[in-house]
Parts: structure tokens; C-alpha cells; sequence
């Protein structure tokens, strides 16, 4: 990991899109602007934001809640919770994360999202992909294929670059963090009272001590001045003086 994030640094980047997350109905629309294309509602980054995908994300989620609400759920209930801006929140997170994808040169194949779409249950018949249960899909949900598709690109894309968080260290980058935590200086001390100072004063080699450094002992030079203060007009000042 250690080695890894010393090349790509901009791993650290990661992180920040996760807070971002924590905020996804609380202002993730920063960095947001406004499409003027018909087809988009605005782009985050280089990714832009399609009007169909808006659509479509809506309606997944205004399914969901009508779903908890044992269908009980109208768009009047949708405008108080919001639901345009959880959905358009959403997706500026998602753009996000998959700018990030793009400065790391992260790539999902063709293949790789036409095996996801075959994988999926709903569009299998005994068990194998059926093109036509897939159109029937698309044209009762009102979808496009390129929309549709693109959105499984997108969803392979982000788990990618999640999974770039799981990649273990090397043995030996463990042994490197566990050396420096594990590292650390043994000191040894007593403590000493007057009573165990034994201290006796020579008086002879004090005064040799004294001799050879005297210099380093004496006072600084002082010097000290008196002053008479004599008021000019009483003084009589000749021009030879």
C-alpha cells in the first residue's frame, strides 16, 4: 500500500470523495454547474449530468419510497422530502468519483458491462439473457439502451475505484510500520538525596583551581564621575580662552 500510494498519491484523493458521500443530501452539489443542452440538467468536472439518467434515478427512487409507503407515496410527499435534489445529489457524488476514475485511468471494457447486464436476473430466461425481456424493459421503464448500459459503465466504474482501497501492503511494508511504532529508547534512572552526596572541600586545590581561572572571576571595570553644574552667567569667559 505504502509503495503503491508513493506512485499514485493521488489515491489519497479517495478519501475525499467518502466524506463527500457522508454529505450526499447536505450540499454535494458543490462544483455543480448548470447544463444549457436539452439533453443535460449540468456536469460536474468532465462528467456530465444527463436529463435521462435524472429521470431515471428519479423514478427508481420515487419507487422505492412509494414501495415503503405500501404505495402510499405522491409527488406532493416527493417535493417535501426533496426528492429532486436527493437524486441530483446523488448523481453530482457520483460524477465525483467518477472524475476521479478518470484521472487514474480507470476503464470498464464493453465486454465488461455486457457480462454484467447478462448476469442480471431479471433479464434471463432459464437462466440465460434474453434480449427481448431486455427491450421490453427498456421500452416500458422508457429508457434507452445507451443510457441504460452507460449506467451499469458508470456503477463497474465507482466499484473499481472503491476497490482500489482494498489492495493489501507487502509483508514487508508491515514490518516497517511495525518497526516504527516498536521502536523506542530503554532508560535507566535513581534519584539521589543530599544524604548520598559525599562532598569534602580541599581547600589548596580550590585555590589552584582558582589561580589558573582568576581571569574568568574578576569584576568587570566600573568607572564613576562627578559632575558640578555652574550657571554660565557667573563665568566670565575671555575670547584667549
Amino acid at each position: 500500500m505504502i509503495s503503491w500510494m508513493q506512485k499514485n498519491n493521488k489515491f489519497l484523493i479517495v478519501t475525499i470523495w467518502i466524506a463527500t458521500i457522508s454529505f450526499i443530501f447536505t450540499g454535494a452539489t458543490y462544483g455543480f454547474k448548470y447544463g444549457i443542452k436539452s439533453s443535460s440538467i449540468g456536469e460536474v468536472g468532465d462528467i456530465e449530468l444527463s436529463r435521462e439518467k435524472f429521470q431515471m434515478e428519479y423514478r427508481n427512487l420515487y419507487n422505492r419510497y412509494n414501495q415503503a409507503f405500501q404505495g402510499k407515496f405522491d409527488e406532493e410527499q416527493a417535493k417535501g422530502m426533496h426528492l429532486q435534489e436527493q437524486v441530483l445529489n446523488s448523481m453530482a457524488v457520483q460524477a465525483m468519483i467518477l472524475n476521479l476514475a478518470k484521472d487514474f485511468g480507470i476503464v470498464v471494457s464493453d465486454k465488461e458491462v455486457a457480462q454484467n447486464l447478462a448476469s442480471i436476473p431479471s433479464f434471463q430466461k432459464d437462466g440465460i439473457f434474453n434480449k427481448g425481456i431486455y427491450s421490453n424493459f427498456l421500452k416500458n421503464s422508457g429508457l434507452s439502451a445507451k443510457i441504460f448500459e452507460e449506467n451499469i459503465k458508470n456503477d463497474l466504474t465507482i466499484q473499481k475505484t472503491f476497490s482500489l482501497m482494498n489492495l493489501k501492503g507487502i509483508e514487508e511494508e508491515y514490518k516497517s510500520f511495525e518497526i516504527a511504532f516498536e521502536t523506542a529508547d530503554k532508560l535507566k534512572y535513581i534519584t539521589l538525596s543530599a544524604n548520598d552526596m559525599n562532598v569534602s572541600i580541599d581547600e589548596v586545590k580550590l585555590k589552584e583551581f582558582w589561580e589558573a581561572r582568576k581571569e574568568q572571576f574578576q569584576t568587570a571595570k566600573q568607572y564613576s564621575f562627578d559632575m558640578v553644574w555652574v550657571d554660565t552667567k557667573d563665568v566670565n569667559v575671555t575670547d584667549k580662552e
